[in-house]
């Protein structure tokens, strides 16, 4: 049996493929097979492209071009397929930089891999459907391109990106700060990341947002416009003295408020809250609110405040503490402390009285009475710590030398000095009972001579001693004892 085998011809699709992009690159291939391999491709995707399924595939449109096409012909192909493509491309902006931080883009694949962000939301933000991804803006290209009138090159209307840039920031309320009790913060795009950062529900978040609560585990929320500012390059920053501010409001309103203890000595520490300072002090917590809320004065010299009583910031917004406050708190703090102070000019600071009790061996009321008649009792006057004390303009607390010498003759009133008219050699006594005693000198003798009624008794000349005593520079008191020998006309 003769087979005759006839030619059979093949109607395929067999035209020339042209690749064009939008930067006007035009590349040819005989089959879609061969421009595929060429550009890395699905020859599906081509396939959808040629036949208007989609624009373009990594930012070529691909178009048939028959060989008989003349040039004006092909050319028009390959002007409508540079059209196509230059419709696909956009550029991504930096909403946190100036206007000039931004890169065009032929595919949304090549944009996501080189961003780090998923092309369905890149695609989202073209079709309008969101605004931002992440810290990126996406615009179409032919939206803010134009023609350079001097050399028909393609460039970006700087000032039309601008303010759309500015149209997108003003209505973004989904970019937002979470601020840490430390200061520290971490920038946010979106409400479901910040809620997840913080184990709370999307719910929140939208309610800080919105004014309602913004503070969740001591951490709180806020829209990034709260904070952002832009520096002279036109680049976004955070306004380190706007976060200060917030962190200090936010110590107002928040139930476990950072504290200061206050010393009697002008000495302060910050504690995060009532529970730690309760660890270190070791006082209850009932105790260190009784002073929070005015209900008492001090703890054994020690006085507590909220933080925000004492901080403020300063021009440069410096974290610093009212030194004004903190000395009147120390007054408060040392507000039941005294002072014991002898007629040999020895004082000693006591934060209790019972301590004062316990030491010097008087009676607790015998202590009031002297606070309150400033009267010496044996000899030992009694002062409250804060008449006594002072403080510099960097806190420092010192001894007021007039003070302290007004309340040594107080204490001194009774003392007498004894001087020897043979040898001039003198003693001090506490009293003219004291000096009678131990010079067996009738007490009516002395107090004759004290009061010049006579000149001596028994080879003896008394004075008071607050007329010949002074503070020395070591702050003891001693007699001037030229003074003394001069008033007693002892050579």
């Amino acid at each position: 049996m003769n087979i005759t085998l006839f030619n059979i011809p093949f109607f395929g699709k067999s035209k020339q493929i042209l690749a064009v992009n939008s930067k006007n690159e035009v590349k040819e291939y005989k089959t879609q097979k061969e421009a595929a391999k060429d550009l890395d491709v699905q020859q599906s995707n081509i396939s959808a492209v040629i036949n208007g399924k989609c624009h373009t595939i990594k930012g070529y449109a691909f178009v048939r071009a028959d060989e008989s096409l003349d040039a004006i012909g092909r050319q028009k192909l390959i002007d409508d397929a540079r059209q196509r493509a230059n419709e696909s491309s956009f550029y991504a902006i930096d909403t946190e930089g100036n206007s000039k931080k931004y890169k065009k883009y032929s595919s949304q694949r090549i944009a996501a891999k080189d961003l780090g962000i998923h092309h369905k939301d890149i695609c989202l933000a073209l079709a309008s459907k969101r605004r931002t991804v992440g810290k990126y803006l996406f615009i179409p290209a032919k939206d803010i391109e134009i023609t350079n009138e001097n050399d028909n090159s393609v460039v970006v209307d700087e000032e039309k990106l601008a303010k759309i840039i500015d149209k997108i920031k003003s209505k973004d309320r989904k970019t937002m700060y979470i601020i840490s009790p430390d200061g520290t913060y971490k920038k946010y795009y979106s409400q479901t990341e910040t809620a997840n950062a913080l184990g709370i529900f999307r719910q929140n978040v939208c309610a800080a947002l919105s004014g309602g609560r913004n503070i969740f585990s001591n951490h709180m929320i806020v829209s990034a416009d709260e904070i952002e500012t832009r520096d002279d390059d036109g680049n976004l920053i955070v306004d380190e003295k706007k976060v200060k501010e917030l962190i200090l409001k936010k110590e107002r309103s928040i139930k476990s408020k950072p504290i200061y203890v206050i010393n009697s000595d002008g000495s302060y520490k910050k504690y995060a809250n009532q529970k730690e300072a309760c660890t270190d002090t070791g006082y209850t917590q009932s105790k260190i609110n009784s002073i929070l809320n005015k209900k008492r004065k001090n703890i054994d010299g020690k006085t507590f405040a909220y933080s925000y009583e004492l901080e403020s910031l300063n021009e440069n917004g410096d974290l610093v503490l009212n030194q004004k406050i903190i000395d009147e708190l120390r007054k408060t703090a040392n507000s039941s402390s005294i002072y014991a102070i002898n007629s040999n000019g020895e004082y000693k600071k006591f934060i209790k009285r019972k301590d004062a009790v316990r030491e010097l061996g008087i009676k607790e009321y015998q202590i009031f009475i002297s606070l309150n008649e400033n009267k010496p009792v044996n000899n030992v006057l009694f002062v409250h710590a804060n008449d006594l004390e002072s403080s510099d303009e960097l806190g420092k607390i010192f001894i007021d030398r007039t003070t302290l010498l007004d309340c040594l003759k107080i204490a001194n009133k009774e003392s007498v000095y004894a001087v020897n008219i043979s040898d001039g050699a003198y003693k001090k006594y506490n009293s003219v009972a004291s000096a009678s005693e131990e010079l067996k000198i009738k007490e009516d003798n002395i107090h004759h001579v004290l009061k010049g009624r006579t000149n001596k008794t028994q080879g003896y000349k008394f004075i008071y001693a607050n007329l010949v005593d002074y503070i020395d520079e070591t702050g003891h008191l001693v007699p001037d004892t030229d003074l003394m020998y001069q008033m007693l006309n002892i050579n």
